[in-house]
């Protein structure tokens, strides 16, 4: 099988990983190959093959749940905090004591 799939039970064909995981293995035999996209990622396409595929959270959104599949579970920041990098994990960071956001 190749990297994003692992063979059935049968081991009679090659089944895609689920929606939220990700496999780079290539030959897999068990669905255990088969990791989950991290905090601060989502997946919404089955049979991704590497961790570097799992869409990051954009920038003024952070997502702390793992195997995610969808981008509205990246979260808005809230009001007075902020997030300029991509795949944030946790909280945003508080805004200065003289900013704020719109």
């Amino acid at each position: 099988c190749l990297a994003g799939t692992f063979t059935n039970t049968n081991q009679t064909s090659c089944v895609s990983c689920e929606i939220g995981l990700y496999s780079s293995a290539l030959g897999a035999t068990s669905v255990s190959v088969c990791a989950n996209c991290p905090a601060g990622t989502y997946s919404s396409a089955r049979g991704v093959t590497k961790e570097a595929d799992c869409i990051k959270c954009a920038p003024g959104r952070w997502s702390n749940t793992v195997k995610a599949t969808l981008s509205s579970n990246c979260k808005d920041c809230a009001i007075d905090s902020f997030s300029a990098d991509e795949g944030r994990n946790t909280s945003c960071e508080k805004c200065a004591l003289d900013a704020t956001t719109l």
